[in-house]
């Protein structure tokens, strides 16, 4: 994740040079190569390799070089828009962890692996065929930096905002396995968890993107930012070491998952379109 992050300068540039249909198709073919290389390991140190770096990094390219692409399309309906094009990663997040352990199971880890990079080539792929970018008509700047943002108190304050959206995020997706382990689950059991989040974020999408829409943006996620944190306070206390901690990853799934598809059009409302790549 955090490899993913720091490539979005030179996605950026990329995307000034190559296009975004090309940077999309390099992080296609990273990951892709990624999936496939950990499927031949040998040692944890490839497993670091593969899993870590490359695949971060084919994520970044892939993530980055599309994240501000929808917000050039719509205006009044751009969160909607936005959020319901990441219900994939929720539903597509719940059929993962599903099929996954399935797989694992049946063919052996090696082979699912190799699954899953041939569905990521196919899908992505399919994806940056049909890719079209508004850069030019909406005038956007593709730069690795604007210094100049860095003055404007909006924009620091919608930095301190993601820095502690993803602080949140961040810690409820690494302490699934902690959580597994602390309520004995077995390995199909503990894959429940991860499966709940993700139906958690494919519900709580839309429903977050609708309110955005009609009641502002960056009230709305000011508000799903403080449930988010009160659900984890308040629940985790009396629920996070029982079968009943479940509800939090669901939960947190609808509303502090809603940091990734809500980014682009919250920060189109305080730097507006042109500087959006710049500020992502």
């Amino acid at each position: 994740m955090l490899l993913a992050l720091m490539t979005a300068p030179l996605v950026t540039l990329s995307v000034r040079s190559l296009g975004s249909r090309s940077t999309l198709a390099l992080g296609v073919i990273i990951q892709t190569s990624a999936l496939l290389g950990a499927s031949f390991r040998f040692q944890i140190w490839h497993l670091l390799l593969t899993q870590g770096v490359f695949f971060g990094l084919g994520v970044g390219l892939s993530f980055n070089s599309i994240v501000s692409i929808i917000s050039q399309y719509f205006d009044k309906r751009r969160s909607f828009a936005n959020l319901l094009s990441t219900c994939g990663s929720g539903f597509g997040g719940l059929t993962y962890s599903l099929v996954t352990n399935a797989a694992i199971r049946s063919v052996g880890l090696a082979w699912t692996f190799r699954i899953l990079a041939i569905l990521t080539l196919v899908v992505n792929g399919l994806c940056c065929i049909l890719l079209r970018n508004r850069n030019k008509s909406v005038g956007t700047v593709l730069s690795a930096f604007r210094w100049e943002l860095l003055k404007r108190k909006n924009y620091l304050l919608f930095l301190l905002w993601g820095l502690f959206r993803l602080i949140g995020y961040t810690i409820v997706i690494f302490s699934l396995a902690d959580f597994g382990q602390s309520v004995a689950f077995i390995t199909s059991q503990a894959s429940l968890a991860a499966a709940l989040m993700n139906l958690g974020q494919g519900v709580g999408h839309p429903i977050i993107g609708l309110s955005n829409d009609r009641w502002g943006r960056l009230d709305v996620a000011g508000i799903s930012t403080l449930l988010a944190g009160l659900t984890t306070l308040f629940i985790w206390v009396f629920a996070g070491k029982d079968f009943a901690g479940l509800l939090i990853y669901a939960l947190c799934g609808a509303l502090d998952g809603c940091f990734w598809p809500t980014v682009a059009a919250v920060g189109a409302e305080v730097v507006w379109l042109p500087l959006l790549p710049a500020a992502l």
